[in-house]
């Protein structure tokens, strides 16, 4: 488990810089091309911020097709390569739960070059946030997700005592 990273001033500002660069949407797409869906061609896309802290951050990017069709992407890019550890991590869960597990989110792809996490964009409310009786069951789809990951008994590094 990674705790408080803390990067060098030159991983920062190279990281302020990186961010500054995909926050254009032709700079994103220009990385994202070749993971659009086949026939998907781009005729716009914004770029947004999500997130950002001293060794990561999340930008939003819309794609609109020509035919009108929307997709919406989490660029998650860190200082280091820790997002290598996160892609094969997340190989892994999907290798042994298989597609449209309900609530489990894998990266789509890992581009090393940018140290770049690419997921689906997933709306909606944090849990915590949620204050009405949709909360309950929510809580309980959550344990049973955080309760089967466990019993897949995957671990991204090696146990610690």
């Amino acid at each position: 488990m990674r705790f408080r990273f803390k990067p060098t001033p030159d991983q920062r500002a190279a990281l302020h810089r990186q961010m500054v660069r995909l926050e254009r949407p032709e700079a994103a797409l220009d990385l994202l091309g070749r993971w659009l869906p086949a026939g998907f061609r781009a005729a716009f896309a914004t770029c947004t911020p999500a997130s950002a802290h001293t060794d990561r951050f999340v930008l939003r990017l819309d794609v609109v097709s020509e035919t009108g069709e929307a997709r919406a992407y989490a660029l998650k890019v860190y200082s280091d390569d820790f997002g290598a550890e996160v892609w094969a991590h997340g190989q892994a869960l999907a290798a042994r739960l298989g597609p449209d597990q309900d609530g489990l989110s894998v990266p789509l792809c890992y581009l090393p070059q940018e140290r770049m996490l690419v997921f689906p964009w997933v709306a909606g409310t944090f849990l915590s946030g949620i204050v009405n009786e949709a909360k309950i069951d929510l809580l309980r789809r959550a344990a049973l997700l955080a309760a089967a990951l466990h019993r897949l008994n995957i671990a991204p590094e090696p146990p610690t005592s």
